[in-house]
């Protein structure tokens, strides 16, 4: 980790692609951006980034890879609105390149939404029953 984070992020940097998508059937107009974000080193500036794109309605699917630093955008139509946005969280994005999407990446990216929502779910279930426990406890008072 980077001293900008100053090592209290208390995420893992070398996990290699933290995904998470919003993916649709359609595919034609798809382009895939690659950013380089070099203040990009912990889970909190990923959810700035998030929360910052999370408005943008061409954006389909958005891929971190925070032990290098990248993200990649799946958006249609023009990456500018994008590259703007990004630039102004001051994490010094650069857009690196952007090409045409492929089936592959689409595919990739409906899986890993689907994924990403069944974890979450289940996580969900997995806070309601640690919360319930917790209330048994207080109230026996062990």
């Amino acid at each position: 980790m980077s001293k900008s984070c100053g090592g209290a992020c208390g995420g893992d940097a070398t996990s290699a692609a933290d995904t998470d998508i919003q993916a649709s059937s359609e595919a034609p107009g798809r382009w895939v951006s690659v950013y380089a974000v070099p203040k990009m080193d912990c889970p909190s500036e990923e959810r700035m980034i998030r929360l910052a794109l999370n408005g943008f309605e061409e954006i389909r699917a958005l891929s971190f890879d925070l032990s290098n630093r990248r993200l990649k955008v799946v958006h249609d139509g023009e990456v500018e609105p994008v590259t703007s946005k990004l630039k102004t969280l001051g994490l010094g994005a650069s857009l690196q390149e952007t090409v045409a999407a492929n089936p592959e990446t689409i595919k990739a990216a409906e899986f890993s939404a689907a994924s990403a929502k069944q974890e979450s779910g289940t996580l969900r279930w997995l806070l309601g029953i640690n919360a319930l426990l917790f209330v048994v406890e207080m109230t026996a008072g062990l």
